[in-house]
């Protein structure tokens, strides 16, 4: 937010403001599909172990 009113507002500023912009981009991108990876991996782990568990056991189990 701060990138787009150096942007528009002051002249000599905008190489700094374009940078904040690509960052802001690449940094929320980052945060996406960071946590998109561990919600898919972390359940697939826990799916992966709940499986294993119930070979291991003969019995599903319950967790709290």
């Amino acid at each position: 937010m701060f990138s787009i009113v150096a942007l528009v507002r002051e002249s000599r500023s905008k190489g700094l403001a374009i940078w904040g912009i690509v960052l802001s981009v690449l940094g929320l991108l980052w945060l996406v599909v960071f946590w998109v990876l561990l919600i898919v991996f972390g359940a697939w782990l826990w799916i992966d172990v709940n499986i294993l568990n119930l070979y291991a056991t003969g019995a599903p189990t319950v967790h709290s």
